[in-house]
């Protein structure tokens, strides 16, 4: 049952909403200093700035309508998307906690396309903790999802860590120019060091080591269509991810792919980008799935991809796509089993602690959905400890 004293109010009595403004994609930058969000969350960064102030946001129009997405530092959101700002008096972490935990989508009007409105959301009824709780209801969950945010930004930096050996052994060629100017390549021992020759020949890529091969991805692995999956059957939070052309756009239950996955997308902005995951997945129908034939050289073959150059592979112009023919006669340059395997050995120790955030972080996010309807009900209260009702930075 809920508190009392959490009276029950429209969403317009803790906040303010307006449409985000569209911005010319020749503004974003990869290096931006702010992130620009859309319907689906970030999209991209740009060094143009519309929102100073953190903001909650909102997908406003087609399948995102009704999504959540914390905006917390300085941002751009488009005019794909609501941005909800707390009145004097409400805390902007809280309110990102109260809409997540609401049904936004029906507010939404039309079927085809459906659209949610300024007003739609300003009328939602809901109840609404008191300052001091709204605090302390933002600091217990946001300390979860900031754990949550730590390991994701560790599991970047591991990687990042794997990808700088992978492109120095088999893009920059490190050890195999340390060999042939006499040096021991460093970094390595002397049994991995064999593996690598000390000469470099011609190929249609340029000059490659000696004894190294190109091969298709199409012989590496077995490439299929994604299938389309309902939208009704995707939700926020699961264990199961559905890949689309931009990577995970939500969890279901049911799979269509299992084991080690390489996921591309298919068409459109983000064709040609790929993804990978362990375990079960669903792959859309925006994107295909690639199936290592060895798992040995899965994790190598991803990153192998990444470093491809793509582009000559994508057609149309207005509407680019690939084709999995394509993506199977692609080259990549193959150094052979042994070194791919010297590779994924030094991968190990990545991929565990990698692995051990990973599931460090799906603990926290269940223990942060068994908390959030409880205390956004007052059925469990937040304020036991008055140093909790700060406002949190």
């Amino acid at each position: 049952m809920g508190d009392s004293r959490y009276d029950e109010a429209p969403l317009s009595a803790i906040a303010d909403f307006r449409n985000g403004k569209g911005l010319f994609a020749d503004l974003y930058a990869s290096t931006g200093k702010y992130p620009v969000f859309g319907a689906n969350g970030q999209i991209a960064r740009t060094n143009e700035l519309l929102n100073e102030d953190p903001v909650v946001v909102i997908g406003r129009v087609g399948a995102y309508c009704g999504s959540v997405h914390a905006a917390f530092e300085p941002s751009w959101v488009t005019d794909n998307a609501i941005v909800a700002r707390p009145k004097p008096g409400a805390d902007v972490r809280y309110l990102y906690y109260r809409l997540k935990s609401l049904d936004l989508r029906a507010t939404a009007t039309g079927s085809a396309q459906p659209l949610v409105t300024q007003g739609g959301l300003a009328g939602l009824r809901a109840h609404h903790a008191p300052l001091t709780e709204q605090r302390a209801i933002a600091h217990i969950l946001g300390t979860l999802d900031d754990k949550i945010e730590l390991n994701r930004r560790m599991n970047d930096t591991l990687e990042a860590m794997a990808r700088a050996l992978f492109k120095s052994w088999f893009v920059d060629f490190d050890p195999v120019r340390a060999k042939a100017e006499g040096r021991q390549p460093s970094g390595m021992d002397a049994e991995t060091a064999k593996l690598f020759p000390s000469e470099f020949v011609e190929s249609e890529l340029g000059e490659i080591p000696k004894g190294w091969t190109l091969r298709a991805v199409g012989d590496l692995a077995i490439l299929s269509g994604g299938k389309q999956l309902q939208r009704e059957l995707i939700f926020e939070d699961g264990t199961i991810p559905v890949f689309g052309g931009a990577g995970i756009m939500g969890f279901t239950a049911g799979h269509n792919a299992d084991r080690f996955v390489i996921s591309v997308g298919r068409v459109g902005a983000y064709c040609g980008q790929f993804f990978s995951h362990r375990g079960k997945a669903w792959i859309n129908n925006n994107a295909s799935l690639i199936r290592p034939n060895n798992e040995r050289f899965a994790e190598w073959l991803f990153i192998a991809l990444t470093h491809a150059n793509i582009d000559i592979i994508k057609k149309g112009a207005a509407q680019p796509f690939v084709s999995n023919g394509d993506i199977a006669r692609l080259k990549v340059l193959w150094p052979g089993e042994e070194a791919i395997g010297a590779f994924s050995q030094q991968l190990v120790p990545l991929l565990n602690a990698r692995d051990a955030n990973d599931a460090e972080s799906k603990t926290v996010a269940r223990l942060r959905g068994e908390l959030l309807p409880r205390l956004l009900s007052g059925e469990l209260s937040a304020c036991h400890d008055p140093r909790v009702a700060e406002p949190v930075p």
